[in-house]
């Protein structure tokens, strides 16, 4: 591995780390809107999810996944207004 910056390599391993967090994970199923992860992620101050389907990891939601969604539909949404057709969904 790379040179590690000071304040990064003063915090030891992932499990001490841990250590210093509230014991709570929060998770969410598959079938949840999008908007409801958002909602928990806020709600608890946590960046991502787990996402649980019978007791099983099945994958991660994070705000980062959502971010880049909105990036990408505030993109088409300039670039379609700039050239003045309207997109379904979006206010003009």
């Amino acid at each position: 591995m790379g040179h590690i910056p000071t304040g990064i390599a003063g915090a030891g391993t992932v499990g001490v780390l841990l250590a210093r967090k509230k014991p709570a994970v929060w998770s969410i199923a598959p079938d949840a809107t999008v908007f409801e992860a958002i909602q928990l992620m806020a709600d608890k101050n946590v960046g991502a999810l787990p996402v649980i389907d019978n007791s099983r990891l099945v994958g991660i939601v994070s705000e980062r996944d959502y971010a880049r969604k909105v990036q990408r539909l505030v993109s088409i949404r300039l670039r379609v207004s700039a050239q003045g057709s309207a997109v379904p969904g979006f206010p003009a």
